[in-house]
């Protein structure tokens, strides 16, 4: 199984870092600083792909778990961080449930979902060809928009959902603060707090 999901069906907390710097050497750096996973960071980094595959070898080789986080809630962009082995993916910007749903979708393969089948590196890192295998993957989605906001509770039920980043600083911007003056706000603190209860 899944050893992020796992850990959190045990009700086990787990830590990890991102990575925006492209580069296999810091990344297993990184990785080896007791974390449980490591997110290679394609929306606002500066990694493109074949350099995001070293890094996600390197954090295999540092003892954490590769995550990702695609440039947009696309198919193309979840599947191949996907295809390339990782353990989830943190999809940005999900304003509602229905795309929410399509962030789920690119992460199963037909009839579950639309991911296209094609694990060329995850096969051999998961070690298995089985669909139903590679799928079982972390689908994580960010809230982080005044649409986001209003629809959160629907966002967290949405099936295949497993778990909720919140994205401060869109989401400061979306509440009207300036960068860097949000994180003592009580509206964003009553927010954070109601997702955590959800």
């Amino acid at each position: 199984m899944n050893p992020l999901k796992a850990a959190w069906e045990r009700g086990e907390k787990t830590l990890g870092v991102w990575c925006t710097l492209p580069g296999s050497t810091h990344a297993e750096m990184v990785a080896r600083q007791g974390v449980d996973y490591v997110c290679v960071d394609y929306q606002h980094g500066m990694i493109d792909h074949s350099v995001g595959v070293q890094m996600m070898q390197a954090i295999l080789a540092g003892g954490a778990i590769p995550i990702a986080r695609p440039g947009w809630n696309e198919p193309a962009r979840i599947m191949q961080a996907l295809d390339a082995g990782v353990a989830g993916v943190v999809v940005p910007m999900v304003n509602n449930a229905s795309e929410a749903t399509a962030a789920v979708a690119a992460t199963r393969f037909p009839p579950r979902g639309s991911r296209s089948y094609g694990p060329v590196r995850a096969r051999e890192v998961i070690g298995s060809a089985d669909p139903a295998t590679l799928e079982d993957v972390a689908c994580m989605v960010m809230i982080e928009t005044e649409q986001g906001i209003v629809n959160a509770r629907s966002i967290i039920r949405t099936e295949g959902v497993t778990g909720v980043y919140i994205g401060p600083s869109d989401l400061g911007l979306a509440m009207g603060f300036t960068p860097g003056t949000y994180p003592h706000d009580e509206r964003m603190l009553d927010f954070l707090r109601s997702v955590v209860v959800e």
